[in-house]
């Protein structure tokens, strides 16, 4: 037999923020069929002059990956996508 558990606003609305938190932008790229893109597409490069490094992009993942590019990237390289960390 089931018991019929009322669920309260609180409760409700805490869950539903972490399914938010839960589904990120990688995994919403993947959901709806996307792939990441390509070193070329992204037009990326090893290293760079300025301040647009890929360890100060907002889509860096420590140690060496972008949640946008396929591979591995130098914390040193850049992109045209490049982001800050806001």
């Amino acid at each position: 037999m089931r018991r019929h558990m009322a669920v309260s606003r609180r409760r409700f609305v805490a869950c539903a923020s972490m399914g938010v938190c839960l589904y990120s932008r990688d995994g919403a790229l993947h959901a709806q069929g996307r792939r990441k893109m390509t070193r070329e597409e992204a037009g990326y490069r090893e290293s760079t002059d300025g301040a647009s490094i890929c360890a100060a992009c907002a889509d860096f993942v420590a140690p060496k990956y972008c949640s946008i590019m396929e591979g591995e990237v130098s914390p040193q390289g850049t992109c045209r996508y490049f982001r800050h960390v806001e």
